[in-house]
């Protein structure tokens, strides 16, 4: 509830900065410990950056075997969990336009 409350608070503001701790190893943390860009999976996904930029040339490919490692697909090479998500792109398309609909595939999956 805490990270959805934070969350609230700054959801009309155009852009929000984090401010950050370095540990001696000059380690960077973040100090808002609810909501963060290095949080959880829900905080990161309650945030978008404020200036798109493109993937880049390997932007997709990178994206593709994150998605991969993910499903649990992270003991093969690069390559082959790329190939992984590609023969799944079907699912993963259906997942993000309808997560509860008929084909429910990403709720098979490990992570």
């Amino acid at each position: 509830m805490l990270k959805l409350d934070q969350a609230k608070k700054f959801k009309d503001f155009q852009e929000i900065f984090f401010p950050y701790n370095m540990d001696f190893r000059g380690r960077a943390y973040p100090v808002p410990p609810h909501l963060s860009n290095v949080g959880s999976d829900l905080c990161r996904g309650m945030l978008t950056f404020s200036k798109s930029k493109p993937l880049g040339p390997r932007g997709l490919y990178w994206l593709k075997v994150h998605l991969a490692n993910l499903a649990g697909a992270d003991k093969m090479s690069f390559d082959d969990r790329a190939g992984f998500t590609e023969k799944n792109m079907k699912s993963v398309r259906a997942a993000v336009t309808n997560p509860f609909g008929e084909d429910r595939w990403w709720m098979g999956l490990d992570d």
